[in-house]
């Protein structure tokens, strides 16, 4: 969860408006409708990106299984 709530940090210092969080690519920040990378911040791996999906939305069942259909929430 630290490395999520760096992620979070970083994204508003830079101003942005969205967080794209994928398996083995660095955090990405759309800042000024441009995603932007972070080398900075280590890519996560499927389980840690899985783990952190379910912590955040750990008592929304509905919220899981969207997301295992649509491989995205928004």
């Amino acid at each position: 969860m630290e490395k999520f709530l760096e992620i979070v940090r970083t994204a508003v210092a830079m101003e942005a408006t969205d967080i794209h969080l994928v398996e083995s690519l660095s955090p990405l920040y759309r800042i000024n409708k441009e995603l932007r990378p972070n080398k900075d911040i280590e890519a996560m791996n499927r389980f840690d990106l899985e783990s952190l999906m379910e912590s955040l939305v750990d008592e929304s069942l509905e919220l899981v299984e969207q997301f295992e259909e649509n491989k995205k929430l928004d």
